[in-house]
């Protein structure tokens, strides 16, 4: 298992550690990784092929990807293949324990790096600007309500993109004089908490694929649902 890493400055070649390589037999450089995700039955599995060169048990996006992530600040823990039930399960997770320099996440989250690269690049580039703005100080924390887990969607007829490592429900931040500001519907006396709220969920479309939140329907009244869900075309699906 690996160690949590912190970051370091932008354009810095970054050589990631021994011990976030992936655990078990991996192909070496030029071989091709069948990554076979399984399909709940009576559809058949579905198998992609991944060709890019591997870099310490990595493939060479997910390498970069890590890298990226140390650039940003995140501090997270290289973990083993989830191979869960079904199509559950992430090839390639990270804990997270941060989404930037003193920006922690709570609980720990366990996702696939693009979402969590996502996710402190949208603390970062929209949220604490606007806490700055709309209340003059910082995000110290974010709090999440969920993100890995093997399940299907509130509807009960899809897998969850959370099934994936594919999801972030952020349900409040922490800003750095203890105000907890929750994701909910606020009132309209809550100026700065509405603003804020606003720009954070205006600022996520477009980076995550889909963003639900207060509003949407009763199942994302308390925190926003974040992802990354491929759809055709690249459109997204924000309400």
């Amino acid at each position: 298992m690996g160690a949590g890493i912190s970051g370091s400055a932008w354009g810095t070649t970054v050589n990631l550690p021994e011990q976030m390589r992936a655990p078990g037999a991996r192909p070496q450089t030029g071989e091709r990784l069948a990554a076979v995700s399984a399909v709940p039955s009576p559809r058949p599995s579905q198998t992609v092929f991944e060709t890019e060169p591997m870099t310490g048990g990595l493939p060479g996006s997910e390498h970069a990807c890590r890298a990226r992530l140390i650039a940003l600040g995140v501090s997270f823990e290289a973990m083993p293949e989830i191979d869960g039930e079904g199509a559950c399960g992430i090839p390639y997770p990270v804990k997270v324990t941060s989404l930037g320099d003193d920006v922690g996440l709570q609980p720990a989250g366990v996702m696939n790096c693009a979402t969590a690269e996502a996710a402190a690049r949208l603390v970062a580039d929209a949220a604490q600007p606007a806490a700055s703005r709309n209340f003059g100080e910082k995000i110290e924390q974010v709090r999440h309500a969920s993100a890995y887990v093997c399940r299907l969607r509130a509807s009960g007829e899809k897998l969850s993109e959370h099934a994936r490592g594919n999801a972030l429900d952020i349900s409040a931040f922490v800003l750095s004089d203890g105000h907890i500001v929750e994701v909910r519907k606020h009132e309209a006396a809550d100026e700065a908490e509405r603003l804020f709220q606003r720009a954070v969920r205006n600022a996520a479309c477009g980076p995550f694929k889909t963003v639900l939140g207060p509003g949407t329907d009763p199942d994302h009244a308390t925190h926003f649902h974040l992802d990354l869900a491929e759809r055709r075309s690249g459109s997204t699906y924000c309400r």
